[in-house]
């Protein structure tokens, strides 16, 4: 009896291990992005010059786990799937390490306090949320300010 019970539990903990090598190779490719704005967003004109300055935002999720993401600057990191959620860790900024670019941040605030206050950690986790059928990635906006909301679609043939 214990051994019929134990090797049901290993199938099921096979089966969902699997389950979940099927979702992450799913996710593995390009993935184009598309800003949707409110339409508060879309009165503003800095709003509008970053939607048109990320016309060619797209991520390339990788079979290694790690991504690039292409929006105004290349970005290059990790990525690991938690339930439905994808986090991407970025390591490289503009080809430099994340250190070096919060050195650069640390520099410009020092002669710019305005600059300082709307800095943002470049090391920041971004999360995405899968869609339920795993055919969008919505940005999750952890503090609650954005108004608009940025999706990736996956690319045909990916």
């Amino acid at each position: 009896m214990f051994t019929r019970s134990a090797l049901c539990l290993s199938l099921a903990a096979i089966l969902l291990a699997g389950c979940g090598a099927n979702k992450e190779a799913a996710l593995v490719g390009k993935w184009k992005g598309d800003m949707k704005m409110s339409a508060e967003d879309e009165k503003n004109p800095m709003a509008a010059m970053a939607k048109s300055m990320m016309g060619n935002l797209s991520i390339e999720f990788k079979k290694d786990h790690n991504f690039t993401m292409t929006m105004i600057f290349p970005v290059e990191g990790t990525w690991a799937l938690e339930g439905d959620t994808v986090k991407c860790t970025p390591t490289k900024m503009m080809g430099m390490t994340i250190d070096d670019v919060k050195k650069q941040q640390a520099v410009a605030a020092k002669s710019n306090p305005t600059l300082a206050k709307a800095q943002q950690d470049p090391g920041k986790t971004l999360e995405l949320k899968e869609s339920a059928d795993g055919k969008t990635l919505t940005m999750v906006d952890t503090t609650g300010k954005s108004k608009s909301a940025l999706t990736f679609t996956k690319e045909s043939g990916s």
